[in-house]
């Protein structure tokens, strides 16, 4: 990393950390402004494709899904997911946190066999590293249960 990037990252990282407070008490109001102006000087200094510019993407996706800004929570989340596919690969732990992300956005949207499509992929993929029996497994399973009997009463009615 360039010391020009460094000094611009250090600045970043604060806004960051505040928007995250913001965020962590409920207060998405003061998070999302904060978040849209960190991802857009990060873009413009460090790059689209930089790991801090993709983790301020992520970031803004998770405020914007809080307040049911669904439609512009989307885009972000699928350009962290490619950038973490590429990066770390399909099965690392943060991109199936992504993949988590993304199923549940797509539950809000009532999209729900989008929705069924991730969680499945992150249950068969924690299942295949973590085993059958780990927590996180049953977890992810149990939620892709519930996401599937959403979609078999909706598709009753």
């Amino acid at each position: 990393m360039s010391d020009s990037q460094s000094e611009h990252e250090s600045p970043l990282a604060n806004m960051l950390q505040l928007a995250k407070e913001h965020f962590a008490n409920g207060n998405y109001a003061k998070a999302k402004p904060l978040l849209e102006q960190i991802l857009a000087r990060s873009d413009r200094v460090l790059g689209p494709e930089h790991e801090r510019t993709i983790e301020f993407a992520g970031a803004l996706a998770a405020a914007y899904r809080a307040q049911g800004k669904f439609g512009l929570a989307g885009p972000l989340y699928i350009r962290e997911l490619e950038f973490q596919e590429s990066t770390l690969g399909h099965d690392h732990p943060t991109t199936l946190r992504t993949v988590q992300n993304i199923a549940w956005l797509r539950y809000s949207q009532g999209r729900l066999d989008e929705a069924i499509e991730m969680m499945s992929r992150l249950a068969q993929s924690r299942e295949k590293h973590l085993g059958a029996a780990h927590a996180e497994t049953l977890l992810a399973k149990h939620e892709l249960a519930g996401l599937r009997e959403l979609l078999d009463a909706d598709n009753d009615k």
